[in-house]
């Protein structure tokens, strides 16, 4: 995606996805920003959204980790 890369993981035994984000954040506010909207994300439950694991923000790049959703075309 434009946002970043996509991969299939494992994270503490569960199948997950994480992104590999392509983001610079060198502006200290844009991460500030997005980390805020991520944290949020944490605590957001609804069956119909891909629920959010964990953020990764002390690698490079930093990594979005969220439940695997199978597309059709994996079965």
């Amino acid at each position: 995606g434009n946002f970043g890369d996509v991969y299939r993981g494992v994270y503490n035994g569960q199948v997950v996805a994480v992104k590999l984000c392509r983001a610079d954040w060198t502006e200290v506010d844009g991460r500030r920003k997005f980390l805020q909207g991520e944290t949020t994300a944490l605590h957001f439950a609804h069956p119909n959204v891909v629920r959010l694991v964990g953020i990764a923000v002390r690698t490079h790049p930093v990594m979005i980790v969220m439940e695997y959703v199978a597309a059709i075309w994996d079965y």
